[in-house]
């Protein structure tokens, strides 16, 4: 899971990138939880309470191994995700597996 649940301790950046491309050289899947990807609240976003845009570009940062892949077809990495966490959809037990 990343982040990790219940830790919050988050694989982003270069270190997430060196686990695909570490995958890809290996030819070793990599199965990657991403149900708390869209869980990180350090960026410049605010609530339109308090003036900030009600739309995408106020949206709290997401890290997915997605930015790293190069081709979906060919990379052995396996992104899991639903609805329930990142869009607070709990009872819904609809998820995607790419």
């Amino acid at each position: 899971s990343n982040p990790a649940n219940p830790t919050g301790q988050s694989i982003e950046g270069e270190k997430l990138e060196q686990y695909v491309q570490i995958s890809r050289l290996h030819g070793t899947a990599v199965i990657m939880d991403e149900f708390y990807s869209h869980y990180y609240y350090d960026g410049e976003g605010k609530s339109p309470d308090e003036g900030g845009a009600d739309d995408d570009s106020n949206w709290p940062k997401t890290v997915s191994s997605a930015s790293y892949i190069d081709d979906v077809n060919s990379d052995p990495i396996l992104i899991i995700n639903g609805l329930t966490k990142n869009w607070r959809c709990p009872g819904f037990r609809v998820c995607w597996i790419v």
